[in-house]
């Protein structure tokens, strides 16, 4: 009688990590990765990319302190992808795994100047509190997209620097970047917890003329903007234009027209 011991290639198993990440079973992913007789750099980013989404940073953590160095020969260790992935799980619990750790792990691999990369260390150190760190790397970027603009801008809101926002965004503009949907939402709040009104119908303006402003939680934003600096008759004008008026825009005008009485 012959016994022989069916042991799955790397592709074999890869292929099944990526079933079951797709299918949101990462207990099934930790069991196949757990029990791979060998792993390479598609194994690492499935289940490092998985509990980065998750936010388990326990599990995170693990797989973080457990990843080989790179290895040319081998093909293993941290690539951009494993990087972006540890950098945006760092971010999502922030800062319970080793941020100078990742940090100089994207030194170590010589990944500081792929802009995803620059842009995810400096989103990790915006909302772990990292502020300082996250303007040295914004000053030392030599591209920067929509993305790193408003990376540096969320980083100055979650750190109560309100009055830079503006400053920020000026400087964007200037350089000739499109804001999008995210930018022009943290500059409107900028404007509503300054009160910058005429600031405001300045951004009110570019909103409009983008073509965003029917995005609610935009809408949202605006509302309570010119709520909180007093103009209730154009809150009515812009509220009753909206395509989605939402509870929260309801919430805002019942609670500012109720201060008023």
């Amino acid at each position: 009688m012959i016994v022989t011991t069916f042991v799955p290639s790397i592709y074999i198993t890869n292929y099944l990590l990526q079933f079951y990440y797709k299918y949101s079973n990462m207990t099934y992913v930790f069991k196949v990765f757990d029990r791979m007789p060998q792993r390479d750099i598609i194994s690492w980013n499935t289940i490092l990319f998985g509990f980065a989404g998750i936010r388990n940073t326990k599990f995170a953590q693990y797989l973080v302190d457990s990843m080989p160095e790179r290895d040319v020969r081998s093909h293993l260790g941290f690539d951009e992808i494993s990087l972006s992935s540890a950098l945006i799980a760092c971010a999502s619990i922030k800062g319970q795994l080793d941020i100078i750790q990742l940090h100089g792990l994207t030194v170590i691999c010589n990944s500081t100047f792929d802009i995803c990369i620059a842009n995810a260390i400096l989103d990790m150190y915006g909302k772990c509190g990292g502020l300082v760190e996250a303007c040295l790397i914004f000053d030392e970027m030599e591209k920067r997209d929509v993305i790193s603009w408003n990376a540096i801008i969320v980083a100055h809101e979650q750190n109560e620097e309100i009055e830079k926002i503006l400053s920020f965004f000026v400087s964007m503009l200037r350089q000739i970047v499109e804001p999008d949907d995210s930018t022009y939402g943290s500059v409107v709040k900028a404007c509503a917890g300054l009160q910058a009104l005429k600031y405001g119908m300045d951004i009110h303006g570019q909103i409009v003329n983008s073509g965003l402003e029917s995005e609610s939680f935009l809408g949202n934003f605006i509302v309570d903007m010119y709520c909180k600096c007093g103009m209730l008759e154009e809150v009515e004008k812009i509220h009753y234009r909206l395509d989605g008026q939402t509870m929260v825009l309801w919430n805002s005008m019942i609670s500012r027209f109720s201060l008023q009485k």
